[in-house]
């Protein structure tokens, strides 16, 4: 049963994750929980008006005090006051809600494009400081190593948890203003195929802008993964395409 609450929340942090994303520590309740990767609704006013929109909580449930929230900054006038926020700023958050839940007895393959990393980190975090039974590989795409959302973060828990790997890849190479020896191209099949051990058993998650989501999924079914193995989360509203 979901323990939804309503309450104004003071913004303690803003940190610039790259040049486009942002992440928000919100102050919750002492009584408020979640568990990794559900979502929360964030309620700016915009133009006078209520605007509400969802977004996952990237920090894990043992932390807290505060959610951390994380966006892409675009054009819309949404994005905009988000992105104006600040330290002591007050707005109101609902929640949590969502299904795309962490199976913490099956081995899990989290596939992510963008800033749909913020369930993934969300539930590595979890899934490492509960040293949880379940060896976890993380395929990450993005356009350049710039545009690599809780690099610094992931590295370390890369590092420090023997259960986890974590592969980037990059779509735009010749776009890099840094040298880069790792994988490129979009998340195929041949990658998939040689990044994860064995598939069978496995939890598939897959989390991004609605065509990556959709062309993974195609991807995962050619494979021959059971339907039931695979989890989705798509993250409308997405103005980028990696």
């Amino acid at each position: 049963m979901l323990n939804i609450k309503d309450f104004e929340s003071k913004v303690l942090r803003v940190n610039q994750e790259t040049t486009e994303i942002k992440s928000f520590q919100f102050s919750v309740p002492d009584d408020f929980s979640f568990k990794p990767a559900q979502h929360v609704v964030l309620e700016l006013h915009v133009d006078g008006k209520k605007q509400m929109k969802s977004f996952s909580i990237s920090s894990s449930p043992s932390r807290k005090g505060y959610i951390e929230t994380t966006k892409r900054i675009g054009p819309s006038e949404y994005s905009k006051v988000m992105g104006s926020l600040k330290e002591g700023d007050v707005v109101r958050i609902k929640g949590p809600y969502g299904l795309f839940l962490l199976n913490e007895e099956k081995d899990a393959v989290m596939i992510a494009g963008g800033i749909g990393i913020t369930p993934f980190k969300d539930m590595i975090e979890y899934a490492s400081e509960k040293v949880l039974p379940i060896k976890i590989t993380l395929l990450f795409s993005n356009k350049t190593p710039e545009d690599i959302p809780f690099k610094e973060e992931l590295d370390e828990l890369d590092r420090n948890n023997s259960d986890l790997k974590i592969i980037h890849t990059i779509t735009r190479p010749h776009q890099n203003k840094e040298e880069w020896d790792g994988l490129t191209g979009h998340i195929n099949e041949e990658m998939i195929r040689k990044e994860v051990e064995s598939f069978e058993g496995k939890v598939f998650y897959v989390c991004g802008p609605p065509s990556m989501v959709n062309e993974v999924v195609a991807i995962l079914e050619k494979m021959q993964i059971p339907k039931e193995q695979i989890k989705i989360e798509r993250f409308t509203g997405y103005d980028g395409e990696e």
